[in-house]
């Protein structure tokens, strides 16, 4: 993208051509985090991604899971739940960013921890559960890798564009449009912004500054959604679906499998 030209939807779909004239294909994925406690912002969301009729990955905290949540997800067609942390809880201390899978979170019991809350969304979930793991606000120990891997989960999902498809035996593709401004009010970030996202992206993987098979990533989060964020999803999904190079893919297909066995 241009310096610091702010995009519109017409860079969007000026990217979007050029990924057609070269002949490839723009993928994109879905993710919604803090799936859980709020059955009524849930279904606001689920009515909207039915009517879109795409793929959706809803990131699952285990420990803030109920009845209703789960019959919700399991109800409705083409989603995949994966996991996000624990309890989402901040173990930083206070001493810096918040993180809950950190090296000093539970030091005698992460790994027990994590496979127990894995087990809570098998239980739940036992034909669309993706063993991949979202960290609570995207923030993972390095340390921590590890332990996933030999804990068998299957995959990694943060934000940002990743540094590589693998990291520790764990498949890799992040999200890179944030809709929501955090730090004012955690309200809609506006079209220039999440569009600027979408578009600085695909412009990297079109000329590989970042890895070009990693499928761009919508990040949402619908506990705090309102009215603009979904007509920018809605019409930001369409715009994608409805463009020759735009392809929309569901999280089996970016992890390239269902789910892990063991431990």
């Amino acid at each position: 993208m241009n310096g610091c030209a702010m995009a519109d939807w017409t860079a969007l779909a000026r990217e979007l051509d050029m990924w057609a004239q070269s002949g490839q294909t723009a993928t994109f994925w879905w993710r919604d985090d803090d799936a859980g406690a709020d059955a009524v912002k849930l279904k606001e969301l689920l009515d909207l991604r039915q009517d879109l009729g795409v793929p959706l990955a809803m990131a699952v905290v285990p420990d803030w899971l109920t009845a209703d949540v789960a019959s919700l997800i399991t109800g409705s067609g083409d989603i995949h739940v994966l996991q996000h942390g624990v309890a989402h809880a901040d173990h930083s201390g206070g001493r810096g960013r918040r993180i809950e899978l950190c090296a000093g979170a539970l030091p005698s019991g992460l790994r027990q921890a994590l496979i127990r809350s894995r087990n809570v969304l098998r239980t739940s979930f036992p034909s669309s559960l993706i063993e991949v793991m979202v960290p609570p606000w995207n923030r993972i120990d390095e340390a921590v890798l590890s332990i996933l891997a030999g804990s068998g989960f299957l995959g990694l999902s943060i934000l940002g564009p990743r540094r590589g498809a693998r990291e520790h035996g764990l498949v890799v593709n992040n999200v890179h449009i944030d809709i929501i401004d955090w730090k004012v009010g955690r309200r809609f970030a506006g079209d220039e912004a999440c569009l600027e996202a979408s578009v600085r992206h695909l412009e990297d993987r079109r000329h590989g500054v970042v890895d070009s098979s990693e499928a761009t990533g919508l990040m949402t989060h619908h506990l705090v959604h309102d009215t603009a964020c979904h007509a920018f999803i809605d019409r930001f999904v369409h715009t994608v679906a409805r463009h020759p190079a735009g392809l929309w893919l569901s999280a089996g297909a970016v992890f390239g499998a269902s789910r892990r066995t063991d431990p």
